[in-house]
């Protein structure tokens, strides 16, 4: 993967579905064995928010303090990240996008700045609403949405509750499944995240985070795991898909959202390793927001 310096993060993952932020460790920002395992909250605002950085609890959101960046001018692109990064992962794209879009980002409970949920609610249902909450704080109606890896099904779901809201969507790379390796998500999982999350958060049990794993991707194990068939049909919302093979990121899964979905288009695959096909891809996706920004853009 080209570094994220040089390559807008389309390829940072985007948007958690589920419960994944208890389990989240330190910021990757206090990544460091001088930091892992024991900064503090307060000691992460006070290193890294900058002068862009914003603080609100809102109403209804069982008193979360969410840390959010509010940028530029313009169409709304909202990027909301995954539950392995922060907002920090979207400042290639900000540059990208940034004289021609007003771009909202924030943390997720738990993650980067913002603080943990009160009350442990780390549900879907609670992101969706700190999402509807967040719009509503800033006086956003419509807006357009970039999400990749989980944020694929994530922004889907997010279609199918507020469909009035998601004008548009660009699908990179998202997950899905594949009966060729069905618990890929959920072995890596185990495997992988787990054993280096646990070293650092004594409190997180691998009983935990196999039931985790199990409710996100074997309760529904097919296609984009949080929504059907039959909704990926019937959604009006026009999509970019951004397709990509791997165990994880199925193709056959990306592929059946494209033909499915009334109004996806889809992008050529591989589009990543060549930089001519990726200079070319970055310009369709400017070209999908430009063709479906709200009428009336919220400045």
């Amino acid at each position: 993967m080209t570094p994220r310096r040089n390559w807008p993060p389309l390829l940072a993952c985007v948007a958690a579905i589920g419960a994944m932020a208890p389990f989240a460790g330190p910021s990757r920002a206090a990544a460091g064995p001088e930091s892992a395992g024991t900064i503090t909250h307060e000691e992460l605002v006070a290193r890294y928010a900058d002068e862009d950085s914003r603080f609100v609890v809102l109403e209804g959101n069982d008193g979360i303090k969410v840390h959010y960046k509010d940028q530029g001018s313009g169409p709304v692109v909202l990027l909301v990240h995954s539950s392995t990064g922060d907002l920090k992962d979207y400042d290639g794209w900000v540059e990208i996008l940034g004289d021609d879009y007003r771009i909202v980002r924030f943390d997720l409970p738990a993650f980067g700045l913002t603080g943990p949920v009160p009350s442990g609610n780390y549900s879907i249902d609670r992101f969706l609403t700190l999402v509807d909450s967040l719009m509503d704080h800033l006086g956003i109606n419509e807006f357009l949405f970039i999400g990749y890896c989980i944020g694929g099904p994530f922004a889907m779901k997010l279609i199918e509750r507020a469909p009035e809201r998601v004008q548009a969507a660009v699908l990179c790379q998202p997950v899905g499944h594949s009966d060729k390796t069905p618990d890929s998500m959920y072995d890596s999982g185990v495997d992988v995240w787990a054993p280096e999350l646990m070293k650092n958060r004594p409190d997180v049990t691998m009983e935990i985070v196999e039931q985790y794993l199990h409710n996100l991707y074997r309760v529904q194990p097919d296609f984009f795991y949080c929504v059907s068939r039959d909704f990926a049909r019937q959604c009006q919302t026009p999509l970019l898909v951004m397709p990509d093979d791997t165990p994880s990121h199925s193709y056959v899964a990306a592929m059946a959202m494209a033909e499915l979905a009334p109004k996806a288009q889809v992008t050529v695959y591989p589009w990543k390793e060549d930089a001519d096909i990726k200079a070319n891809t970055v310009e369709q996706v400017r070209e999908f927001l430009k063709a479906h920004q709200p009428v009336k853009a919220t400045a």
